[in-house]
Parts: structure tokens; C-alpha cells; sequence
């Protein structure tokens, strides 16, 4: 998936190719504003806060149940504007923190 499809302000970049999921049952997009997810809670996740013009601020990788604590801590910076997060292992592109 294109982590920046869908951007507000009018925000475009080229298509990024990656994995398609095929879900059995219909299901909602994720709300970024309500922290990480279960399922992901636990996993080796990436987290990479970027600010203005999508200029990547840091990049923290989480692990042992601290992703939260990470978000925390990257959303700290009063210029990261929203946080990607990525499988570490795989690379893929999961969802999207926003700041609340």
C-alpha cells in the first residue's frame, strides 16, 4: 500500500508499489487516532514521524510491547505531524498515527 495515498492538502507523490489484502468480510479503515492497534501490539513495528512537507523526522523501532511508549515519546516533538508504521521484518506499510 502507497503510505501516503489519501493525503490531505491536496498532498501527491507518485503510486508506491506493495502487498494488496483481500480482508473475507468487509471491515472499516482504521482510525489513526486511537493509538495501535491490537493486533500489532507486541510485533516488531517501525515507527517513522515525519513532519511539514514530509520531511521524515526519526525513525524508532519498537519492540516488547513499547509502541505505544514510542508513539508517545515521537509525538513529544511538537513537529512531527503523524507517525507511519511499518513491519520492521517485512517493510510493509501498516497504518497511520495522527496526532491527537
Amino acid at each position: 500500500m502507497d503510505a501516503f495515498y489519501g493525503l490531505p492538502n491536496g498532498e501527491t507523490v507518485p503510486p508506491s508499489p506493495g502487498p494488496v489484502y483481500i480482508h473475507a468480510e468487509s471491515c472499516g479503515r482504521y482510525d489513526g487516532d486511537r493509538g495501535i492497534p491490537e493486533t500489532y501490539r507486541g510485533r516488531l513495528l517501525t515507527l517513522e514521524a515525519f513532519g511539514a512537507d514530509r520531511k521524515l523526522l526519526a525513525e524508532v523501532r519498537a519492540s516488547e510491547s513499547q509502541e505505544e511508549k514510542a508513539a508517545e515519546e515521537l509525538f513529544a516533538n511538537q513537529d512531527v505531524k503523524y507517525i507511519q508504521v511499518r513491519s520492521t521484518e517485512a517493510g510493509c506499510f501498516l497504518f497511520r498515527l495522527e496526532r491527537r
